[in-house]
């Protein structure tokens, strides 16, 4: 998907909320154009993790908008195309159907008024016979078109008349869903560190981070950057940080940008960086305590 005012800045990984707009696409005949009001949806939380103790998870979904929202809910098969993107797949594979198969869910479509909250309840129903490891779907929020308008002059309009077609374009937004069984706890270790110019960090200073995962279960956790000098380590202190870092699976590693703070390029000259990833379980729980094989120092070059 890790007290905050003891450091500088952090930079967060969350995709806080998860907007659906239908688009208002004007035709006309002349070079005027009009747009529909944006209707977005709040997602929380933004995954639906299920472990040998967890077998149920609510999403609450909040319309954020001024108008009412009405979508279809259901389960989708996604893989990464050669892109790196997320695409819905046309044939499933045997386990791809199984995990759809362990996933109950309600309600299958909703009306949400303005201000309101929808609540939708997944339970995970996992057979005993399971082999340990983690199994993936998607959770898929469609809106629904509730009406599609047209309109048009008269026919025996001139030139200097417009035109105007009004169509709804609905964009469908997901979120992982997880059932995660057994012992499957994953292996991850800073692989890489770089400085990088950033204009929005102190000094203009930013981070690339390379994170690498290994095993059996995707990773979640946050990321902490400290500064260690060369002439004084007992002065060691964070200059960055980052939270809801996720390395889904099959995904072996994933970098990230994480500006700097409270440190100059000339001090980074005479010293290292230590890369801490803290583990959590992605649920929106507190982080853990990173051990050794978590930690990694690195010379700034």
């Amino acid at each position: 998907m890790l007290s905050q005012n003891l450091f500088p800045r952090k930079q967060s990984l969350f995709p806080f909320f998860l907007s659906i707009a239908f688009c208002s696409l004007a035709v006309l005949a002349s070079a005027e154009v009009s747009l529909a009001a944006t209707k977005s949806l709040l997602l929380t939380p933004i995954r639906a993790i299920f472990t040998d103790r967890q077998r149920s998870v609510d999403i609450h979904v909040n319309n954020t908008g001024d108008e009412p929202v009405t979508y279809a809910i259901s389960l989708v098969t996604m893989r990464k195309d050669k892109d790196g993107q997320l695409r819905p797949v046309e044939t499933e594979t045997e386990q791809e159907q199984l995990v759809k198969s362990m996933i109950r869910f309600s309600p299958r479509r909703a009306t949400i008024a303005p201000g309101a909250r929808q609540i939708v309840k997944l339970i995970a129903r996992k057979p005993q016979d399971l082999p340990p490891g983690e199994y993936q779907t998607r959770l898929s929020l469609s809106p629904q078109a509730e009406s599609v308008q047209k309109q048009t002059g008269d026919a025996g309009a001139s030139a200097g008349q417009k035109a105007t077609f009004n169509i709804d374009v609905l964009v469908t937004s997901t979120i992982p869903v997880i059932i995660q069984n057994g012992e499957i706890a994953p292996e991850v270790t800073p692989l890489a560190f770089s400085l990088k110019p950033q204009a929005k960090a102190s000094e203009g200073l930013a981070a690339e981070v390379k994170i690498g995962r290994s095993g059996k279960g995707s990773a979640f956790g946050n990321v902490r950057l400290d500064f260690i000098p060369a002439n004084n380590p007992k002065n060691m202190r964070q200059i960055g940080y980052a939270e809801g870092l996720a390395i889904y699976l099959p995904d072996s590693e994933r970098t990230i940008a994480i500006p700097l703070d409270n440190v100059t390029r000339q001090e980074l000259s005479s010293g290292s960086v230590r890369v801490s990833f803290l583990p959590s379980t992605g649920s929106g729980d507190k982080q853990q305590k990173a051990t050794p094989g978590n930690i990694k120092e690195f010379p700034v070059r």
